[in-house]
């Protein structure tokens, strides 16, 4: 198998006095006082049953009528902020009989009822959340510790496109605000430099431009989106056209590859190695996306094998800017044996940043509900991985052995 299956997308973890990344917790911890007092303020017995797996509830935990169980498990995945990936495409259906086979699916209901993190109280004496961030740390130790979602940051988000006046309080010298609002502007700005690469990238698409169909060569030529003055629009370009040219899309993506100021400074062989692991799912994901705005114009052999991404992106109404964010995401999330330390290091930092641009993305579309939509686009990722590996192998079956696709997938042997 020549790619590598992440098993889970790490999210930036944002400095904050409750944040904690806890890998598991073996026992329920008492309720801090705060928590008490909010649990005596309702009633203790209600007539309802639980919200979550239809069990009799001990009361409102939550602000959502729940048993001990669901409580506990709501809590603690919280508060150890683990993750949890399903292996039925988030379609389980449990009961109070089976609501622990499947853990993410049971966490995604608590979501969906209207249980809420901010209820949770972290501070409390014994507690002592770790300050070290992956933003700031030179260590490499962050790196060796397994990813998971960081809910608290991602609960403690503001609106990026909320006014000055709305987003800053009465301030002091230590109101952590005004460091979120400079946060805020470099990651736009980051969102823009990324939509400016799609537009150049789309430009080149429909141009008069060539390219070697060789892999040294490409690896070795200036990039093409640095200039695209050079380029003519190509009359011959037609946007419906339902073949697909697998060197072509190979071709764009290296070109895309190369303009990261990060790859260029790479070593030969982590280049390769990059490319390799990366280039089918980053081709996968592009021809998804044009599937799913434009689902008419295709009738193929492929349709049947993308169907389950493209209904997804259908179904979460990705739009341009979310599948440029997502489009590098995926190429950041490699964890190729072959790369050496160095280039895993520079991708692990590059990622970090361009998951808060997804993240500020989502919650500029909607605050609300933007941490389960974040969990939905980084579990699209894993079924687009799912999904390459089932298309490279019906890919190499039609493409000749000379090609620059069949290259990229020999390239792993070197």
């Amino acid at each position: 198998m020549f790619l590598t299956f992440p098993h889970h997308f790490s999210l930036p973890v944002l400095p904050s006095s409750t944040n904690s990344t806890v890998s598991s917790i073996n026992s329920e911890a008492p309720l801090p006082m705060n928590d008490q007092k909010a649990e005596k303020s309702r009633p203790l017995r209600c007539n309802e049953l639980c919200a979550v797996c239809g069990d009799h509830s001990t009361g409102y935990h939550y602000e959502v009528p729940s048993c001990n169980g669901c409580k506990t498990f709501f809590r603690r995945t919280i508060i150890s902020e683990r993750t949890f990936k399903c292996h039925k495409n988030g379609n389980c259906m449990f009961t109070k009989d089976i609501r622990c086979a499947c853990r993410s699916c049971r966490f995604k209901k608590c979501l969906e009822v209207g249980m809420n993190p901010r209820a949770i109280q972290t501070s409390r004496p014994g507690f002592s959340p770790k300050e070290a961030s992956p933003l700031s740390s030179s260590s490499p130790e962050p790196m060796s510790k397994k990813r998971a979602y960081d809910i608290n940051s991602l609960l403690d988000m503001q609106k990026a496109s909320c006014s000055t006046s709305a987003c800053s309080t009465s301030a002091s010298p230590s109101s952590p605000e005004p460091k979120a609002q400079i946060i805020d502007k470099e990651q736009i700005q980051r969102i823009n430099e990324i939509m400016n690469l799609e537009d150049r990238l789309d430009y080149l698409r429909k141009s008069n431009f060539t390219a070697s169909r060789n892999l040294l060569d490409l690896l070795t030529k200036p990039c093409a989106l640095d200039d695209i003055t050079k380029y003519e629009p190509s009359p011959l370009h037609f946007v419906g056209n339902q073949d697909i040219d697998f060197d072509k899309e190979a071709t764009y993506v290296i070109e895309y590859i190369k303009s990261f100021s990060w790859f260029r400074e790479m070593s030969f062989g982590d280049k390769c190695a990059l490319l390799c692991d990366r280039a089918p799912p980053l081709v996968t994901l592009r021809i998804a996306y044009k599937r799913s705005i434009r689902p008419h114009d295709y009738d193929d052999f492929y349709s049947s094998t993308l169907e389950s991404v493209v209904s997804t992106m259908q179904r979460l109404d990705i739009d341009r800017k979310t599948f440029a964010l997502l489009n590098i995401v995926m190429l950041l999330d490699c964890s190729s044996y072959v790369l050496s330390a160095q280039a895993k290091e520079v991708l692990t930092e590059e990622r970090m940043k361009l998951l808060y641009c997804l993240r500020v993305n989502l919650f500029q579309k909607a605050t609300s509900t933007a941490a389960l939509l974040l969990a939905d686009h980084l579990s699209l990722m894993w079924t687009i991985l799912k999904v390459a590996a089932k298309f490279r192998s019906e890919i190499v079956k039609n493409v000749p052995v000379n090609s620059l696709t069949r290259q990229l997938f020999e390239v792993v042997h070197l």
